[in-house]
């Protein structure tokens, strides 16, 4: 018979042994009032800081107020419900019709539910933020119309999936699988960006525009001499003066010369050095020679006849050629 090791049972009623860990319990989240009081304690901005706070909230109340939606969750997970985060839902709606550019209520719910499916992970609805930043986006793309919006749509969804791939590059664990993420996510990168592309040439109705900017350094741009036209006014006194002394007769023939002096020489025991003298031009020499030359041939070197063959005989008299001889030309 064999004997067979039985578990050791607990007595009844007898505590379970709690297992040990050396790892320590997380630490609670702070509230709303904790988190409140950690801020207090942070030091106060310096001046450049609390000036660029002011510049950037005067900036912040300069700009457009977007649309923004509530989101509440429903009993499944995927199931939400969005409505009005204020209780005026006549002029909530006014707002979302006019943020994806149209009349129509129907075509706005579907955008948004277009948007919505795009911002959903796997098994999780999207948050009420993200669907409030893609609204963002889509306020600042401004569509004028349905086609402008659906662009909008495509850009919103290039964008959201781009950054989806990214993340998931980075969190990945091998480089084959980081560098496939990355891939996809460029190839979405430019997707978006040819959507870009595509709105801009639809609002500028295919037509390029080239942008031609003056750099003005010292004053105004003059092209060619002075009666030329002149392209930019000057807007500063100190610019118009520089102008007018520019077109001054003065400025224009140049200041007068300064009288020369003699230079000095290394040697103090010689004199200086002279230095050109003379007042006016002087006549040039002719480069011909001082005996110009005739037509009639006197002066001029005469014509030596030479025989073509060495073995020719030389012609009789001079100025006429004989057989084997010719005149040079």
């Amino acid at each position: 018979m064999s004997r067979r090791a039985k578990p050791h049972s607990a007595a009844p009623g007898a505590a379970k042994a709690k297992p040990t860990s050396k790892l320590e319990a997380p630490t609670p989240q702070p509230n709303g009032s904790a988190l409140v009081d950690a801020i207090a304690l942070l030091p106060a901005p310096v001046e450049v800081e609390a000036a660029a706070i002011v510049t950037a909230r005067e900036r912040r109340e300069q700009r457009p107020v977007r649309a923004r939606l509530k989101v509440v969750a429903g009993a499944k997970p995927l199931a939400m419900s969005v409505g009005p985060p204020h209780n005026d839902a006549q002029g909530w709606s006014a707002q979302i019709t006019d943020a994806f550019g149209t009349r129509s209520r129907s075509f706005a719910d579907q955008s948004l539910l277009r948007i919505i499916h795009v911002l959903q992970s796997r098994g999780e609805a999207p948050s009420e933020p993200s669907i409030n930043a893609a609204l963002a986006l889509m306020g600042a793309i401004a569509p004028r119309d349905e086609l402008e919006a659906s662009i909008g749509e495509q850009i919103i969804a290039a964008h959201a999936v781009s950054m989806g791939l990214m993340h998931k590059a980075q969190t990945a664990d091998t480089v084959p699988t980081m560098e496939a993420y990355t891939n996809m996510a460029t190839k979405v990168s430019r997707t978006m960006a040819a959507h870009v592309d595509t709105l801009a040439k639809l609002r500028s109705g295919g037509k390029q525009t080239h942008e031609v900017r003056y750099v003005y350094v010292n004053g105004p741009a003059v092209i060619g001499d002075h009666n030329q036209a002149v392209f930019g006014s000057p807007s500063t006194p100190a610019q118009r003066q520089k102008l007018a002394q520019c077109h001054a007769p003065d400025a224009i023939a140049g200041p007068a010369a300064p009288p020369s002096l003699p230079l000095r020489s290394e040697d103090e025991a010689r004199d200086r050095v002279p230095l050109a003298s003379g007042e006016g031009p002087e006549e040039m020499p002719d480069a011909r020679g001082e005996k110009p030359r005739r037509a009639d041939g006197q002066g001029e070197r005469p014509i030596r006849e030479r025989a073509v063959d060495p073995g020719a005989a030389p012609s009789a008299g001079p100025g006429q050629a004989g057989a084997g001889q010719r005149r040079p030309s």
